[in-house]
């Protein structure tokens, strides 16, 4: 009878050691600012995985020219971010069609000598002038190339320029211009 306790007891203390094992921690180590959760993406160049449509790359590298990168910074982390209310395929358009065009009107300034390196100097004159120089715009591939834009496409770009500013308001509006 005493063999059987034993083997109890050994038993009963093995499985007390399983149970007193530390908990492996798998907790992320995540930026915070005040009670909000930073959501940073990887780099310059992430990819969105959707269950409907796949993965899909976005490249920023292009964008951080011309002293640019503040503004660069906040688009991407604008589009990282809207990766959860958005399917890829819009966020994908909105770099295509919205923030492309936008930066063909930097360069367009800049070369006119008015440069806007930083988001705080997007305010409401700055989008004005944008809609102004769509309008003188026209196609460069397509059915329509070399005819100016028309006014659904117009609206396409300003949808989705209009879109990003705005949750990148909501999300953090310190960085935008109030006048925005």
């Amino acid at each position: 009878m005493m063999q059987w306790m034993d083997i109890n007891l050994i038993f009963a203390r093995l499985c007390g050691m399983v149970i007193r094992r530390k908990k492996i921690d798998r907790s992320v180590d995540i930026l915070a600012s005040g009670r909000k959760i930073v959501d940073l993406p990887a780099g310059w160049e992430f990819i969105i995985d959707c269950q409907n449509h796949g993965p899909i790359k976005f490249d920023f590298n292009r964008y951080r020219d011309h002293g640019r990168e503040d503004i660069t910074e906040q688009l991407r982390n604008t589009i990282w971010s809207m990766r959860h209310s958005l399917q890829n395929y819009t966020l994908k358009s909105y770099e295509t069609v919205g923030i492309r065009r936008f930066w063909k009107f930097l360069d367009y300034l800049a070369a006119e000598g008015e440069p806007i390196t930083h988001f705080k100097q997007v305010n409401r004159k700055l989008i004005d002038q944008f809609l102004n120089w769509l309008d003188l715009q026209t196609a460069t591939s397509g059915i329509n190339k070399g005819e100016p834009f028309s006014a659904p496409s117009k609206l396409a770009i300003f949808i989705a320029i209009k879109s990003i500013f705005i949750y990148c308001q909501k999300q953090n509006p310190e960085s935008v211009n109030p006048d925005c």
